[in-house]
């Protein structure tokens, strides 16, 4: 499908395209003064066209484009026309005839004389990515300190905002605070760029274990989140739900707190995909 529209838009504004389908990739070429190049798909002989493969057709088309030699080509390819053979496109072909093969030798010999190359393809150093060329404008927000705040409830349920970060304390490359359509503020940890740790300091209560929750929004299945509370040895692993963009929670995990200070830090490992977070929920394990 990026193929064909990749063909439409190019021929929307008069370039030259070639159909060249490979297995497991969606494929793409087109015409540029200096030769063809690949915009979609695995380099040249990976693919096939109508006249076979396409090595065979940049050959040709390499030919071509030396008009004082290319008609003894063409020249050895009507007289094999004319005494009935069929017409071979390229060396991937079966052989066909004496006359079309001479037609294939003059045709590789006048490529090798003129020192004609095959072109990059276009866009690799994009194609596949996920981090953009351009550096992302981080926004700067307004984050109060009732964003911030962290409220530890009679029953001893601590509810920490997502934005209330020690760590980082304002938005970067891969982690963002902004509005959230539930009212305040929620974090956005970008799919794009290496993972970041992210960390919350807070006081709690009591010692013990407290269950963690998070309220969260995905659009992508499979992902996870690492929690380790206080420097553990080992982080603990949450499952993440896929919530299809609606707000969800993270089955509870248990963590280990000390009265008083407590440090919870958060990383996530590779590959990592969009997540979206309102607030995270301690309550003491009873």
């Amino acid at each position: 499908r990026r193929a064909f529209f990749g063909r439409f838009i190019l021929r929307s504004f008069g370039i030259p395209t070639l159909a060249r389908p490979q297995r497991g990739h969606a494929a793409l070429a087109h015409w540029t003064p200096d030769g063809w190049v690949i915009n979609l798909g695995a380099t040249w002989g990976w693919g096939w066209t109508s006249y076979g493969q396409d090595v065979d057709f940049v050959l040709h088309t390499q030919a071509r484009k030396v008009e004082k030699s290319f008609p003894q080509v063409l020249r050895a390819q009507w007289v094999g026309a004319a005494l009935g053979e069929e017409r071979a496109f390229g060396f991937c072909a079966a052989a066909t005839g004496f006359w079309n093969g001479v037609a294939l030798y003059r045709q590789r010999a006048i490529v090798e004389e003129a020192k004609a190359v095959m072109l990059a393809a276009v866009g690799e150093d994009i194609g596949e990515a996920n981090e953009s060329k351009k550096k992302d404008v981080v926004e700067a927000v307004t984050i109060t300190d009732a964003d911030r705040k962290i409220v530890v409830g009679k029953d001893g349920v601590i509810t920490i905002p997502a934005v209330a970060c020690s760590k980082p304390t304002n938005s970067t490359q891969k982690i963002a605070f902004m509005k959230s359509c539930l009212g305040g503020m929620q974090l956005h940890y970008n799919r794009n760029g290496k993972p970041e740790e992210f960390e919350y300091t807070f006081d709690a209560p009591a010692a013990g274990e407290y269950a963690l929750t998070a309220r969260v929004v995905t659009t992508s299945a499979e992902q996870h989140l690492l929690v380790a509370a206080n420097d553990a040895k080992e982080p603990t692993d949450i499952a993440v739900p896929f919530t299809v963009g609606k707000w969800g929670k993270t089955q509870p995990v248990e963590v280990s707190l000390v009265k008083g200070r407590n440090v919870l830090r958060f990383s996530r490992n590779e590959p990592v995909k969009g997540l979206t977070i309102k607030e995270f929920t301690l309550k003491p394990a009873r």
